[in-house]
């Protein structure tokens, strides 16, 4: 599915903007632990931050599996391919993660870890670390966004 020029500048306002803000927020936010109203906030941040994390991954770097009604970073580019020649190809850490956040937290699974093991940690800075730079390449070359 192909937008507009115009179509793509509201859905960047209206939602890559988004991910990109809640991503960045809840990458921030204190994971406490403790009693269980602690607890419920430390995963409802966590879970937060990884949906947000895949969504933005899904969009810098698109699943085999697109859908017609799915958007990507390449839809904002007039250069055809100019995404794909430009962004840096996907780590090793961001790719464990999405499949971590579609096992672990977007689908009920038998993958699911299910402790406190040293498997289960996230490191959220790294991860941040990886992928604001493909945001920064995306945000100060993308064409069809108002910065």
């Amino acid at each position: 599915m192909k937008l507009s020029k115009e179509e793509l500048l509201k859905y960047f306002d209206a939602h890559v903007k988004y991910e990109i803000q809640m991503l960045q927020f809840t990458s921030k936010l204190p994971l406490l632990d403790g009693d269980d109203a602690q607890t419920l906030y430390c995963n409802m941040v966590f879970e937060s931050f990884c949906i947000h994390l895949r969504n933005l991954l899904n969009f810098f770097y698109p699943p085999n599996s697109r859908k017609p009604s799915d958007v990507y970073a390449e839809y904002y580019f007039e250069k055809d391919n100019w995404w794909k020649e430009n962004v840096v190809p996907i780590s090793d850490s961001l790719e464990k993660a999405r499949f971590r956040v579609n096992k672990e937290v977007g689908h009920l699974t038998t993958e699911r870890i299910a402790s406190m093991i040293p498997e289960k940690e996230w490191d959220r800075s790294q991860l941040m670390g990886e992928i604001v730079p493909i945001v920064t390449l995306f945000w100060k070359n993308a064409d069809y966004i108002e910065r």
